[in-house]
């Protein structure tokens, strides 16, 4: 007799114990990321458009605090969401630029 067996995820996990903040926001294209997380981790921060078209990325290895002035003041007025990313996370918030 041959068993398979098949596991199917759903969702994205979560980073445990992470403060993300944007400000100011709404805000004119310049801001400011802060994060901190409960351990020193590999990520890259992702800017993405309304339309889904990544607009920024960067990348940080091995830290556990970022505080990271961003500009995209040279994009369109709208909503954005910035996302922090690895091989086993993602954790977006929205940002409006005015």
């Amino acid at each position: 007799i041959i068993k398979q067996h098949v596991v199917l995820t759903t969702g994205i996990n979560t980073i445990e114990n992470t403060s993300l903040s944007i400000y100011p926001n709404p805000n004119n294209g310049q801001f400011t990321l802060s994060a901190t997380f409960n351990t020193n981790i590999d990520f890259k921060v992702e800017i993405i458009n309304i339309d889904g078209k990544t607009i920024y990325t960067k990348e940080f290895n091995g830290v556990n605090t970022v505080n990271e002035t961003i500009d995209i003041d040279s994009y369109a007025k709208g909503i954005y969401y910035v996302r922090l990313v690895n091989d086993k996370f993602v954790k977006q918030e929205k940002v409006v630029i005015y």
